[in-house]
């Protein structure tokens, strides 16, 4: 009980502090607080400071230090180069024409002809398929059948037993950073890892690689 009143009276006595001249002793400011009082206006800034971290962990900082938005960010700037090196391009296309147009008319001949196709008349163009709706059917049941005799379907069809994969061993294929993870709904269906250069990627068990290559 007389702990409880000690720390109630060091927490609501009140002080004050007096700012004065060090010549004349003239009083220049006060200030009054307690020690309750410090502490909740401290407790308050150590919020704040917190909140603003915070805040700029997830804003300011993550473009310094997440490669993900590094990565987005050089891919912006690929495609708006790659648009105005097209965009360049059909100018300066354009710009000879029209020279060379002017040329023709200021020597009196005729106006030279563009034979570079149009992008409707690309567009109209149908491609005749020389097979028939039957014969198409025909290969393609072929070609199905083969491929499920073959030795690749089988490597890809074959299960193992149920005791074998309970002693399976799983760990990471890679050790880095997801920058993307599997989101089927948006269409990426695989897992982005940043990882070091020549960093080996490592396989849990075996199967059958159907694609490798490098990808944007």
């Amino acid at each position: 009980m007389k702990f409880k009143k000690t720390l109630s009276d060091w927490l609501t006595n009140r002080y004050q502090l007096v700012i004065r001249n060090e010549e004349d002793l003239a009083e220049k400011s006060t200030f009054s607080f307690s020690y309750a009082k410090l502490i909740s206006v401290g407790t308050i800034l150590l919020l704040i400071l917190v909140a603003l971290s915070l805040a700029l962990s997830t804003t300011i900082l993550t473009r310094w230090l997440n490669p993900a938005y590094l990565e987005q960010r050089n891919k912006r700037e690929l495609v708006q180069l790659a648009q105005s090196v097209d965009a360049l391009e059909q100018q300066t296309k354009q710009q000879k024409n029209f020279i060379a147009l002017l040329q023709s008319i200021i020597a009196g001949k005729e106006p030279p002809v563009d034979e570079s196709p149009k992008v409707e008349e690309k567009q109209s163009k149908e491609v005749a398929i020389p097979y028939t709706e039957e014969e198409l059917v025909t290969a393609d049941a072929l070609l199905r059948n083969e491929f499920e005799n073959s030795e690749a379907a089988l490597l890809a069809t074959h299960h193992k037993p149920i005791n074998v994969l309970q002693e399976l061993f799983l760990f990471p294929a890679i050790n880095g950073i997801v920058t993307t993870p599997f989101k089927p709904k948006m269409g990426h269906y695989g897992v982005d890892i940043v990882a070091k250069e020549n960093e080996p990627i490592k396989c849990v068990a075996d199967g059958v690689v159907i694609f490798a290559a490098w990808t944007v």
